[in-house]
């Protein structure tokens, strides 16, 4: 039960947003162009916690990893639509862990719900029903991501301007008008698929 297209952020005139941090490879499952949509990039950001806040929000790839994520059938088939081909995520650190690789529009955040017997997520193919470590929080809240953009390429070899790299944190946070300063040139023009 994904939200309806909102209306494409004007990146510009933006002065507040807030950013997530997401572990690897989740944060590559967001960040990432699929030529020819073969595979659905994920615009579902599963977390144990939810908020009011609706706008800008900027994706950080946080230094933590996830090999839970490294495991999941989405990612690798994200990976090979991507890429080509197929490569080892686990114990993988990205060169852009730790720097802000995309910028979306948080356009609704609901508790995730499910149908057809408790088997099928109401935000499929991302929104999770159980994760391991959301569980031990209790319910499970699915952040809702429109015009997603991503700020690099990522592929396995690059490298991302400094002004991208920043402290993450848990939960939504605030960046400094800094950050959106320096972010504003590499944030690429709207495209609604």
């Amino acid at each position: 039960m994904t939200a309806a297209p909102a209306a494409l952020l004007d990146w510009a005139t933006v002065t507040d947003a807030r950013a997530v941090t997401v572990k690897g490879p989740w944060d590559f499952a967001i960040a990432t162009r699929v030529p020819g949509r073969v595979v659905q990039p994920k615009r579902i950001e599963n977390r144990a916690w939810t908020t009011k806040y609706r706008g800008p929000l900027l994706i950080h790839a946080g230094l933590g990893w996830d090999s839970y994520g490294a495991d999941d059938p989405r990612i690798w088939n994200l990976w090979s639509a991507r890429h080509g081909g197929l490569v080892d995520l686990h114990r993988r650190r990205w060169w852009w862990a730790g720097h802000v690789v995309a910028v979306a529009n948080l356009v609704d955040c609901h508790e995730g719900r499910n149908g057809l017997q408790h088997r099928i997520s109401c935000c499929e193919p991302w929104g999770e029903l159980s994760y391991p470590t959301v569980l031990a929080a209790g319910r499970i809240h699915h952040l809702v991501l429109d015009d997603v953009r991503p700020l690099i390429d990522l592929t396995l070899e690059g490298q991302a301007p400094p002004a991208l790299f920043t402290r993450g944190r848990q939960q939504l946070w605030t960046p400094d008008r800094d950050l959106l300063d320096h972010i504003r040139p590499h944030i690429p023009e709207a495209v609604r698929a």
